[in-house]
């Protein structure tokens, strides 16, 4: 296995015995001798992964995949590199393969759209919602939102109002975010105790929720204050995880701390 770091997350390629370039979630591949010519035509993928059919020495690279409220894959970005050729895109199970052919929208740091395809494959669609595209930059689409690892998933904003994703109800702060085992949030009701919709954002009204969320047994922010959990009192952190780990066992101004 290969890996590299491309901003903040981290995207694993493999590379064939026989020199032909794949990589899958699951199940088997194969392809044949480096015909050159555009990618996009031999590449093919499923909701298993992804196949070139001629990519001698090359690499596939998926990442930002979705999933739906069963735990079946809805879709993936991937980039593929194929000696001097390159090509990168996205499957969904709407409409299965969206490839273009060229390098991935990225040179270092900087990165420059020309479709809705290219901030697909950019991380801040996955994570910020920002999938479509639109005067050269790509912006938030409802779609986006409801998918959003951070925005939906940590916030409830799991709607496009305004242009800006926003929670329009408390079923968007109490249900589940996504079926997916690595996501890193699975609401805000469930992370930090905000259940209830309030002028567009989540926000925490009961101290049951706050005991309940996730936040609570991590950094001992059980008890409500205002419209947010917090560390209220010594007995908030000295059951929480930053207790046993860091010391952080007394509550001062909020938080859990050493004292």
């Amino acid at each position: 296995m290969l890996g590299w770091v491309l901003g903040d997350r981290i995207y694993l390629s493999s590379r064939a015995l026989l020199g032909c370039a794949w990589i899958l979630l699951a199940g088997a591949s194969g392809c044949s001798s480096d015909p050159k010519g555009p990618l996009c035509p031999t590449i093919s993928g499923d909701s298993e992964g992804l196949q070139v059919t001629g990519c001698a020495g090359g690499t596939i690279t998926l990442s930002a995949a979705t999933y739906d409220a069963t735990g079946a894959k809805a879709s993936y970005s991937f980039v593929v590199s194929c000696n001097d050729r390159s090509a990168h895109g996205v499957w969904s199970r709407a409409a299965g393969v969206e490839c273009v052919d060229g390098a991935y929208p990225c040179d270092g740091g900087t990165c420059t759209p020309t479709s809705s395809i290219d901030c697909r494959v950019l991380t801040n669609c996955l994570e910020l919602g920002e999938c479509g595209y639109a005067e050269g930059k790509c912006v938030v689409t409802d779609e986006g939102c409801a998918s959003s690892e951070i925005l939906c998933g940590l916030s409830g904003a799991c709607h496009l109002v305004g242009g800006a994703c926003a929670a329009t109800s408390d079923t968007d702060c109490r249900t589940p975010f996504g079926a997916c085992t690595d996501c890193a949030f699975k609401g805000p009701c469930a992370t930090t105790g905000n259940c209830v919709q309030k002028e567009g954002v989540c926000i925490a009204a009961q101290d049951a929720d706050c005991k309940k969320a996730q936040q609570c047994g991590f950094a001992g922010k059980c008890s409500l204050e205002g419209e947010a959990c917090i560390a209220k009192t010594d007995a908030d952190c000295t059951g929480s995880e930053v207790c046993r780990t860091a010391g952080q066992c007394a509550a001062v101004a909020g938080a859990c701390a050493v004292r």
